[in-house]
């Protein structure tokens, strides 16, 4: 029997379904709209709260992960007879599923105090304190409509056989999955979050497709000898076991452009690719409808919804692995996993398979794993998936893998300091320079930028303290750069502590204390006017310090770990102790080791390796099931 304030399982993920009752009947409320004004950064700053319950539809707003999200709530009779989301921009693939979910679950509970969609909890916590502004507006009492809701799962004890068991439904695991399934291939994806995609959505979308026949006839081809070339070129010695011949990259730009095209061939959709006056250039396939616009969400739930719609085949979610299970050979045979974080019940899956496909991510968010294995870089804030906690990484040491590339130099981007609002484009988007705590340029931001980041953020002459400086030119560009179709960046001018505007120079350097600023933007523009590139080799842009200047303070922040289970160029796991194939598991992404630092360069392609080299996977299974 389902207690007096829990949610079973299937009621959480059923979302919007029950939300769609609210739209149906969203005409029936009309009266009685209390509105937002638009600038508010609160409905409590421009809107009389009732004294007296007062039925009728009430509009808040609230700053998401992204931007505002705008949000209608309708009371009747003691009631919430109407919760929706009307506006946002969330990142697709992510917030999107709590601005579905999490209204749908108010509605139906009555309660503000649901839990959070998991992998997306900042933008369900949004919701969730926009409507309790309402309800506050409203006259009603909003403890009233606050009764706590349990995740609660019913004791059960699911056994279920496939040929390919998927560990993680991240970028990888996705196009695994899908592949496999497209060959014909049963497949069950285990993700210990709510919803798909890991990391994928987070991404700017950029893929590499080499050799790919969609490029070729959009008159953009990426040959792969330009390709390999290229990144034969970032090795570095020290780091070179195989002579340059570089397997483990040369094994994902192979297929490369021939992932890209059945990308393509199965509904995910691309932007327009080539080279336009005054538009958006490049050969890279960019994933629909661009850089940092939600291309790599909406193809990963593309992707999830693939998979589900393939006989035989399906996502489970809320199932952390907690073993993986061999037969009397030592071969791999499938895994044990349970209930994620339940507040009551369990549900125990085994799943039996052919293989075992390891696809869960890397460690960043272990601080025990990154102080073993990256210690320089211990305590420092990693601002990535929270699902990258490394256990599965574990489990296949326990397994007998062996472990590679662990302890080198890790990549960072630039991301505001206080919301971690990503910024990784800022040097494209905003012509300018970066300052450390005097006030000194820093760095050229883009030459080996992963690299230059992490190197500035660990520096103690910079005490931790970065700002990146622009124009009024600069800060309009921001808020839409067409140059790549790309808007996400006009957030941060909604955000108190993001953005600052100075009437001067002076002001600007006074009010951060950046003493050396206005001679460093003296020589700085001496090097733009002259048209030469700076001490740094950076060809800084012209930065006017007659009028408004504005300064973003930039922190530095890690986001991944690029060591990882060892394994050969085309995804079997292999042995610590004599580099044996340990039959029966697999890996692909970041749960092993960066591609490019396997074959001694330095890391850059992360996206573009975890899908293809889910490709790479998916054929080496297809081939020996």
């Amino acid at each position: 029997m389902r207690k007096a304030g829990s949610m079973t399982r299937r009621d959480f993920l059923k979302g919007a379904a029950v939300g769609a009752v609210g739209i149906a009947t969203a005409g029936v409320f009309g009266d009685g709209t209390r509105a937002l004004a638009e600038n508010a950064g609160s409905a409590s700053e421009e809107t009389t709260k009732n004294t007296e319950p007062t039925d009728g539809r009430y509009l808040t707003k609230v700053m998401g992960h992204e931007n505002w999200i705008y949000v209608s709530t309708v009371l009747r009779e003691g009631k919430i007879v109407e919760c929706k989301v009307l506006n946002h921009e969330e990142t697709m693939g992510i917030g999107n599923f709590a601005c579905a979910r999490i209204p749908a679950m108010i509605l139906e509970n009555q309660s503000i105090d649901v839990p959070n969609v998991r992998g997306c909890s900042i933008t369900s916590m949004a919701i969730k304190s926009a409507v309790k502004e309402a309800i506050e507006i409203s006259g009603y009492n909003v403890d009233d409509f606050s009764a706590p809701i349990k995740r609660v799962v019913e004791n059960e004890t699911v056994t279920k056989d496939c040929d390919v068991v998927v560990v993680g439904a991240g970028a990888s695991g996705l196009i695994t999955a899908a592949r496999l399934a497209y060959n014909g291939y049963s497949v069950i994806v285990l993700e210990k979050k709510d919803i798909p995609g890991g990391t994928m959505p987070m991404t700017y979308s950029s893929l590499v497709a080499a050799e790919s026949e969609r490029l070729a006839e959009a008159g953009s081809p990426l040959s792969l000898e330009t390709t390999l070339t290229y990144w034969k070129s970032k090795i570095r010695d020290e780091f070179d076991e195989f002579d340059k011949a570089a397997p483990y990259m040369t094994a994902r730009f192979e297929v490369s452009g021939k992932c890209c095209d059945w990308l393509n061939s199965i509904g995910v959709g691309f932007m327009p690719i080539g080279s336009y006056e005054g538009g958006i250039t490049g050969s890279s396939a960019v994933l629909a409808p661009g850089i940092y616009e939600g291309g790599a969400g909406y193809a990963a739930m593309h992707l999830a919804n693939y998979i589900n719609l393939k006989e035989n085949c399906e996502i489970i979610y809320n199932a952390q692995v907690d073993s993986l299970v061999a037969d009397e050979n030592g071969r791999y045979t499938g895994v044990t996993a349970k209930t994620f974080d339940a507040d009551e019940g369990s549900v125990s899956y085994t799943v039996n398979a052919k293989a075992v496909a390891l696809c869960a991510g890397g460690f960043a968010r272990n601080a025990t794993m990154i102080e073993e294995y990256y210690p320089q870089y211990a305590g420092q804030f990693f601002n990535c998936n929270s699902g990258s906690t490394g256990e599965v990484i574990q489990m296949a040491v326990e397994a007998g893998a062996g472990l590679v590339c662990m302890g080198r130099d890790l990549p960072a981007y630039p991301a505001a300091y206080y919301s971690k609002f990503e910024l990784a484009f800022i040097t494209y988007n905003t012509p300018g320079i970066m300052v450390n705590v005097k006030g000194n340029k820093i760095c050229n931001p883009n030459f080996h930028n992963h690299q230059t980041m992490a190197e500035i953020k660990v520096d103690p002459e910079n005490e931790d303290t970065f700002y990146w400086i622009t124009d009024a030119a600069g800060a309009q560009q921001t808020r839409h750069y067409m140059g790549q179709g790309f808007d996400g960046y006009k957030a941060l001018y909604e955000r108190e502590m993001d953005a600052f505007r100075f009437d001067s120079v002076a002001a600007c350097a006074e009010e951060l204390n950046l003493e050396n600023l206005a001679s460093t933007l003296d020589s700085n523009n001496e090097y733009a006017i002259k048209g030469e590139a700076d001490e740094w080799g950076y060809s800084a842009p012209y930065i006017e310090t007659s009028g408004e200047i504005w300064a973003y303070r930039i922190d530095p922040n890690f986001y991944l770990t690029t060591g990882g289970i060892s394994a050969d160029p085309v995804g079997h796991v292999l042995n610590g102790e004599d580099g044996s194939i340990i039959p029966g598991l697999y890996v692909a992404g970041d749960t092993g080791a960066s591609p490019e630092e396997h074959d001694g360069a330095t890391y850059g392609e992360g996206f573009s390796m975890a899908v293809h080299g889910g490709f790479v996977l998916a054929e080496t299974l297809s081939n020996e099931l």
